[in-house]
């Protein structure tokens, strides 16, 4: 069975190689090794204010606006953390 998709996780040009087609080549490797493996899906995540949103869109990545991205840090990953002894011994 083939993978539902391919996440880009990060994406880095050295800032002397920017501009020069690097990333859209990296980018267009990515698409054909996912038509390799049959994976009908490519998605990444990148901040609103990133200058690389222009490439992405170029590359044809479709913004959606539905989709939200949730981070879990500091204090609050700390207690579910803590929450993850609880719930072992709980289902014994």
């Amino acid at each position: 069975m083939a993978d539902a998709a391919i996440h880009v996780q990060s994406l880095f040009v050295t800032p002397s190689r920017r501009h020069c087609g690097v990333a859209r080549a990296l980018l267009a490797q990515i698409a054909v090794e996912a038509l390799k493996r049959r994976v009908p899906l490519v998605h990444l995540n990148v901040h609103e204010a990133s200058p690389a949103v222009s490439l992405y869109r170029h590359a044809g990545f479709q913004h959606l606006p539905q989709n939200l991205t949730y981070l879990l840090v500091g204090r609050e990953l700390a207690t579910l953390a803590l929450t993850a002894g609880d719930a072992i011994l709980e289902s014994m």
